[in-house]
């Protein structure tokens, strides 16, 4: 397809735009790209002391009798949704962000939602790296056999990226057009944020409303958030290997689905971008 290619034939432009977008957004600030990996580590700390030493969370149990501390559970979830939650914004809003070359005749528009995803990633991947090791020193600390699945972890994040590459080409479009989608975004956010499972066990509705939470396990971003979770708490409501990869079935499909409407929706409204914006 033309945009595969496109970001084939444009891949180091993409990949120097991004690390340009990554420091323009602190290069205003003295600490300067510092506070992009500062910033998420920070939420990341106050969440776990609140929901380990206020709320008293306690520990997982997985299906095999493994007690896992709230501490991994809660990281391997959590880091993924800051990139889910910052890309999704960020990369939604870019066209409008980066008006200027939008404007300029010979740039291609097709890569701005793409270079602005890769640079979330940048201090995504970073915050990967910080929780999985916390997580591996966790356990050998008390002595639990969890260590992370790099299997796992190898094909999620490339998963989390072609996702997001293809939900935001379209709703980068809407955003161009109609300023008034970055609202709905944000409410979005917050909506998926508590229905995604990522501060709640979701084997709360498979005890009370069993079809909800298979439901759930079919959402993109549930997947995501498990996934991610799976890869460091073993048998723990493995998502991606469940039931014979019906729910890794369901995530592709629905990424593709969204991907070829997303695609149709960007190609038929980019000409009119410049006169928008």
């Amino acid at each position: 397809m033309g945009f595969i290619k496109d970001l084939i034939k444009n891949r180091r432009l993409i990949w120097q735009m991004s690390r340009n977008d990554f420091r323009n957004k602190f290069s205003s600030m003295s600490l300067g790209t510092v506070w992009g990996f500062a910033v998420p580590i920070i939420f990341m700390a106050i969440y776990y002391v609140i929901f380990n030493f206020v709320l008293k969370s306690g520990d997982i149990v997985t299906p095999s009798g493994l007690n896992i501390p709230f501490i991994i559970w809660f990281l391997s979830g959590f880091s993924m949704w800051l990139f889910i939650s910052d890309a999704l914004v960020n990369a939604t809003n870019s066209i409008r962000t980066y008006s200027y070359l939008v404007k300029k005749t010979v740039f291609n528009v097709d890569i701005i939602p793409v270079f602005t995803l890769l640079s979330n990633g940048i201090v995504s991947l970073v915050v990967f790296g910080i929780a999985g090791v916390i997580c591996a020193v966790y356990a050998i600390v008390i002595g639990i056999p969890l260590f992370p699945n790099v299997l796992f972890i190898l094909y999620i994040i490339p998963a989390a990226f072609i996702f997001l590459a293809a939900l935001t080409r379209l709703t980068s479009a809407l955003a161009t057009k109609v300023a008034d989608v970055m609202a709905v975004i944000n409410i979005f956010i917050q909506i998926i944020f508590w229905f995604s499972a990522i501060l709640w066990d979701i084997k709360i509705l498979d005890a009370k409303v069993p079809v909800l939470g298979q439901i759930l396990r079919f959402s993109p971003f549930t997947y995501l958030v498990y996934g991610f979770r799976q890869a460091f708490t073993a048998d723990y409501l493995p998502i991606v290997t469940a039931k014979y990869g019906l729910y890794t079935a369901g995530f592709w499909v629905i990424t593709a689905l969204v991907f070829f409407y997303g695609n149709y929706v960007f190609n038929k409204n980019k000409k009119d971008f410049a006169d928008v914006l």
